[in-house]
């Protein structure tokens, strides 16, 4: 399992985390890979020495985003990161009414605010490419994680706008970004 604040750090036992600088956490990520902690105690190392208030997990979705708020209570977290769907297709089913209302349900259960859920969308969205074919279904794919993002009443989301694939000038690629991200906005 992978969080925190700097990936090319591995953490190995209870001494090292107390030796991290505080400083750390502001900036990147680190990687906690470790049978001797569980979870909930490095939580309480991390919350006591950072003075975190917020700790969590990118957690899987499998079997349903329902699922998502329970994987991150039982990694001692009180806030997550998810994709809102398979991050490597271009469609997928829509949310049942009832995987909303457990979502939500399992929230406020599980004690997890929205405003502590980080939506990842698609990696394959590219509102800036050269290619028309591939910036209209970015824009559909985009489209179709903000709307997933208001279904579970959430705010945070983290894309990847775009890139210009040394086809176009850089100028250009960010005009069409800029575009794309206003007609999802309309």
């Amino acid at each position: 399992m992978t969080w925190g604040f700097r990936e090319d750090l591995e953490i190995i036992d209870e001494q090292d985390l107390e030796q991290l600088p505080t400083s750390v956490v502001h900036v990147s990520w680190f990687k906690i890979d470790t049978p001797l902690l569980s979870w909930h105690k490095t939580w309480k190392i991390m919350v006591k020495r950072f003075k975190l208030k917020y700790f969590g997990a990118h957690v899987s979705i499998s079997g349903g985003v329902e699922n998502a708020p329970e994987r991150a209570y039982k990694l001692g977290a009180n806030a997550f990161a998810m994709f809102s769907k398979n991050q490597r297709q271009w469609k997928s089913r829509p949310y049942t009414k009832e995987q909303v209302s457990k979502f939500k349900v399992n929230l406020e259960k599980y004690n997890i605010k929205e405003d502590k859920v980080l939506v990842h969308d698609s990696y394959l969205i590219n509102l800036g490419s050269p290619k028309k074919e591939v910036r209209n279904k970015s824009l559909q794919a985009f489209i179709d994680e903000t709307a997933r993002l208001e279904q579970l009443g959430l705010t945070l989301l983290n894309f990847h706008p775009g890139a210009h694939l040394n086809q176009i000038p850089e100028s250009e690629c960010f005009e069409l970004i800029a575009d794309g991200v206003n007609s999802a906005i309309e």
